[in-house]
């Protein structure tokens, strides 16, 4: 049985974890399995948007501590590495990629969820970090992937609590950027993502490339030319086509 199970349709991957048994916690064949596929599906040029959920209901209830419990200090770095380089990977796929959250979304999988480049919720799941309820000390990548998402007071009281915060509450403070009814969630995830792929490949693209430079240099230090992403996107097929249904007053066709 494999751990992740990808799908292709309408220029949308899917990659699902599949431990529904387990509520989909990750161990490191997990890891392996979503990493792999994370590079194959860097490669395809023809994928749009990249979903990320789990099976059976549940986005990822955390690590599968049946592992992490048993593990002596080698295995315990193996898991931290693997799981780093996986996520790595999800941060950096050049298209847009999107946490389809339904049930729980905790450690672990509530760091997979924060490398997406944003997340969407059912209004029934539930978001934490239960460490502390485990005697744990996250990793450096893990928590600093939560602070940039909601700073270190919240991520403070989100750690120490152990707190599992509903979808709604999760959004007032930045872990997710939408929540649909549960009775409609899938329809509003369809709808969000048919958006996506209708919007303009290329300059989506080119915009997560640019914000993800302003988040590692947020004074532009290192920018030659600001003016760059703009300046190269002028004459461009997407431009004319975008500018020219603005003014037409209709949706614009870009490339398939």
């Amino acid at each position: 049985m494999s751990y992740v199970i990808c799908e292709r349709a309408e220029r949308i991957a899917t990659l699902c974890l599949n431990r529904p048994e387990k509520r989909n916690a990750v161990n490191t064949g997990m890891l392996e399995e979503l990493g792999g596929l994370c590079e194959e599906l860097r490669r395809e040029t023809d994928v749009r948007v990249v979903l990320l959920r789990g099976a059976g209901g549940y986005f990822c209830a955390g690590a599968d501590l049946s592992q992490i419990g048993a593990s002596d200090e080698g295995a315990l770095r193996r898991f931290h590495d693997v799981r780093e380089c996986t996520f790595e990977l999800i941060e950096a796929f050049p298209c847009p990629t999107v946490a389809v959250i339904e049930g729980y979304a905790l450690g672990t999988g509530l760091e997979m969820a924060l490398c997406a480049d944003f997340r969407i919720a059912s209004a029934g799941a539930l978001l934490g970090v239960p460490s502390s309820r485990l005697g744990i000390v996250e990793s450096y990548g893990y928590l600093n992937r939560l602070v940039k998402a909601v700073g270190p007071a919240r991520a403070n009281f989100l750690v120490f609590t152990g707190e599992r915060l509903p979808a709604g509450e999760a959004r007032l403070i930045g872990l997710v950027e939408k929540v649909f009814p549960d009775e409609v969630f899938e329809e509003g995830v369809r709808a969000l993502v048919e958006g996506l792929v209708g919007n303009a490949s290329r300059a989506i693209r080119g915009s997560k490339r640019v914000i993800r430079e302003c988040a590692a240099d947020p004074h532009l230090e290192g920018v030659a030319d600001p003016a760059r992403p703009m300046v190269d996107s002028l004459g461009g097929r997407e431009m004319q086509e975008g500018t020219r249904a603005f003014i037409e007053k209709r949706r614009a066709k870009f490339d398939p």
